[in-house]
């Protein structure tokens, strides 16, 4: 990594900077094995990020099988599934409305698509897509605890995490990653693998809340100047965003939704 890069990384989260350091030099690599009860598998022993995905896991448990559990979610629309597949489907038709898309299932079934931390109902688990896969470090969780949407399985979920895919470079059409750069360890590394495995003139469909406070369950505070430069750094160039007062975190003021393609010139 250069000095500039890594000078980028440490702007966009400082007080990270030893243990992203760390998970780095040993490779990066981490993911849940098991339900509930199962550990964490790390390239280096890390007791804080195996307690956050144990606790991460316990509260998709609860809001998939316990009705009205999660916040958002009123049990007179529907179970969990129910009203997320609903929230999926509205999502797409937006992303194919800012593409110009007028045929939503022949586009998809033309389009290689991947999703980074789309925990246990992502949006590609709706239509069915040429190639589509969900890559988050619980999806082993979600499997094991019987939290994946129901039916035919129409895409393929990876156990690893976004700041280091264990896939080819140039292969996919679309990435989203959606109320999930607030989570990672690294946001910056995990929109840099977005722009190495997008192909050139590949889209990258991001959204964030808006806040200046963190927790433990989301380490990182993003304005919309941060995201844009993480991007724009990655030579994913903006094409459109909006900016909305909604928020899924109670204590964030707004969300921003990008739209970005990825530059032919980038480098890697």
């Amino acid at each position: 990594m250069t000095l500039g890069k890594r000078a980028v990384r440490r702007f966009i989260r400082p007080a990270l900077a030893p243990l992203e350091d760390a998970i780095a030099g040993a490779g990066g690599w981490h993911a849940w094995r098991g339900g509930l009860d199962g550990s964490l598998r790390s390239a280096i022993a890390d007791t804080h990020l195996e307690r956050r995905l144990r606790d991460e896991l316990a509260y998709w448990v609860r809001a998939v099988h316990v009705p009205g559990a999660h916040e958002a979610i009123d049990p007179a629309f529907g179970d969990f599934h129910t009203v997320f597949g609903q929230w999926q489907r509205e999502r797409i038709a937006e992303l194919a409305r800012w593409l110009g898309v007028e045929d939503v299932p022949v586009w998809q079934a033309r389009t290689a698509v991947l999703e980074i931390g789309g925990g246990p109902h992502p949006t590609i688990a709706q239509g069915t897509w040429r190639m589509a896969a969900s890559v988050d470090p619980l999806n082993d969780g979600y499997l094991a605890c019987g939290l994946l949407p129901p039916g035919p399985m129409v895409y393929t979920p990876i156990a690893a995490p976004g700041e280091q895919l264990p896939l080819a470079g140039n292969a996919y059409d679309l990435a989203i990653c959606d109320n999930c750069l607030d989570h990672v360890a690294d946001p910056g590394r995990v929109v840099a693998e977005i722009a190495r495995v997008l192909r050139p003139g590949g889209h990258a469909w991001v959204l964030v809340d808006l806040r200046t406070t963190v927790d433990d369950m989301h380490p990182h505070a993003f304005t919309p100047d941060l995201l844009r430069t993480m991007l724009t750094f990655q030579c994913l160039e903006i094409i459109r965003e909006r900016i909305k007062d909604h928020a899924s975190h109670p204590l964030a003021h707004g969300e921003i939704r990008v739209l970005a393609r990825k530059r032919a010139d980038r480098p890697g």
